[in-house]
């Protein structure tokens, strides 16, 4: 992966996660989605399942500041998680995670879920080709509906 700026002056570098990953991406996963984060024993399970592509972005310190994962299985992509800290959104980070993600994955096919009024998500995954194919009722725990999105790779 390569070097890069994202948002601010700091040099973020996408690579494959490790286990001494996983406490720091849970904190940034928890900023995330604070009403339902994953654990670190689910982060953690991740990394040695078949077909898991796990990245994440370090920024200055060698700091996690962002992570992608996703499941790849007969060249299908199921992006599950995608998280940019507070202090490194608006800068390009989460496109540049979606992209590796599925550079990685080298599958045909990308689907993902998303919150029906998450915005700033939808703009992002429309503008890379990500097209809704199907929208879940009260899919959320808060009862928030969520959109099915696939894009042809």
């Amino acid at each position: 992966m390569t070097a890069d700026s994202a948002g601010s002056a700091a040099t973020v570098v996408l690579r494959r996660a490790g286990p001494g990953d996983v406490p720091e991406v849970a904190i940034v996963e928890r900023a995330c989605f604070p009403e339902d984060p994953w654990g670190e024993a689910s982060l953690g399970a991740e990394l040695g399942r078949a077909g898991s592509v796990f990245l994440v972005a370090l920024g200055p310190g060698s700091v996690p500041v962002g992570y992608a994962l996703g499941w790849c299985v007969l060249g299908e992509l199921e992006v599950l998680r995608i998280g940019v800290s507070p202090t490194a959104r608006r800068g390009g980070l989460g496109r540049r995670l979606l992209v590796a993600l599925q550079q990685e994955a080298r599958a045909e096919l990308s689907f993902l879920e998303v919150r029906a009024d998450n915005v700033a998500a939808l703009a992002l995954y429309a503008s890379l080709g990500y097209s809704p194919i199907r929208r879940r009722p009260r899919y959320y725990a808060d009862g928030g509906d969520a959109l099915m999105m696939r894009l042809r790779l």
